[in-house]
């Protein structure tokens, strides 16, 4: 009997740690998630902002990242929802057009 009570008593302590222990990886995953997400929130406030310009090209008319100076052919980029750049990712915050003369 005396025995058996031991064994009960070892188990609980054995419980206990263990429950810290999973308390504390708990706490600290979470601490984890925020550090993540704040960073995250952080790296999109500092992204770069460019403006797409369109350019007259040999090809035709082509828009020009204002950031990497690479160009892509669209249609109408603003239509297209075409916000960030796919090379540099930058923000597209404004859309120069030709003048049409």
């Amino acid at each position: 009997m005396k025995l058996m009570q031991e064994i009960s008593t070892t188990v609980k302590k054995r419980r206990r740690k263990e429950n810290m222990w999973i308390t504390k990886i708990v706490e600290l995953t979470d601490k984890l998630k925020k550090l993540e997400e704040a960073s995250l929130k952080k790296e999109l406030e500092l992204r770069v902002c460019a403006k797409l310009i369109q350019v007259l090209h040999v090809t035709g008319i082509v828009w020009e990242c204002s950031n990497c100076h690479r160009t892509f052919t669209l249609y109408n980029p603003q239509q297209e929802a075409y916000n960030y750049c796919p090379v540099c990712g930058a923000k597209f915050k404004e859309y120069i057009y030709l003048e049409d003369d």
